[in-house]
């Protein structure tokens, strides 16, 4: 399918902002983020042949409105390890550096969905993947330990948001935001109303010129 006509179909609706990229496979990915209430937004991504590859969810954290929450991330069986959902990250953060937010948080609780989503792995191995992957994305994992050793460090918390279910220990994912981040900063260009990263190749930076939407 054309570049083109997956920008097309990925935007749902006047509030849809669509990214291109390459994934680590040199694969296009389309992102599309949608925003629907109260600054709360999804971002889509989909292959060359519009499989959804990467699903991911913000709302806004009503307790503190420098937040924002991220509620899920789920990545499609057959695509992990190819920086998709990372670029979703990305785009994400791109998508919010405008709105009043100065962290994304949230709870680590990764868990493998479905059989058929499954990446059959033991439990203890998926939750060290997990955990390279938010740090990699720029993510602090926080115990309670961890704030109560320098509460000073997360003013955004107090100790009642590690309180989980009988013998869990919760671990909440902080990601600080750059308010000085500006546009080039995240290697996109607006090629008509279209974010493009700049390691798409010219032939299809051509075509998303040329497209009638």
């Amino acid at each position: 399918m054309e570049t083109s006509e997956l920008i097309k179909r990925a935007t749902v609706s006047k509030n849809t902002k669509v990214g291109v990229m390459l994934d680590k496979s040199g694969d296009i990915q389309v992102i599309a983020g949608t925003k629907s209430f109260n600054n709360s937004f999804c971002c889509n991504s989909y292959d060359k042949d519009f499989n959804l590859t990467n699903y991911i969810t913000f709302s806004q954290d009503f307790r503190n409105c420098e937040r924002v929450h991220l509620d899920l991330i789920e990545t499609a069986d057959g695509f992990f390890g190819k920086g998709i959902g990372s670029n979703a990250f990305v785009f994400s953060e791109f998508l919010i550096k405008d709105k009043p937010f100065s962290y994304i948080n949230g709870i680590f609780t990764p868990r493998q969905i479905e059989e058929k989503n499954s990446l059959n792995l033991e439990q203890e191995d998926f939750l060290k993947m997990a955990k390279r992957f938010y740090q990699k994305n720029s993510f602090e994992l926080i115990t309670l330990e961890d704030f109560l050793k320098n509460p000073e460090k997360y003013p955004m918390f107090c100790e009642k948001n590690f309180k989980g279910s009988k013998n869990t220990v919760l671990i909440l994912l902080l990601k600080k935001l750059s308010k000085d981040k500006e546009m080039k900063d995240f290697d996109f260009k607006n090629i008509n109303g279209v974010f493009v990263k700049d390691n798409v190749p010219e032939q299809i930076l051509e075509e998303i010129d040329c497209m009638q939407m």
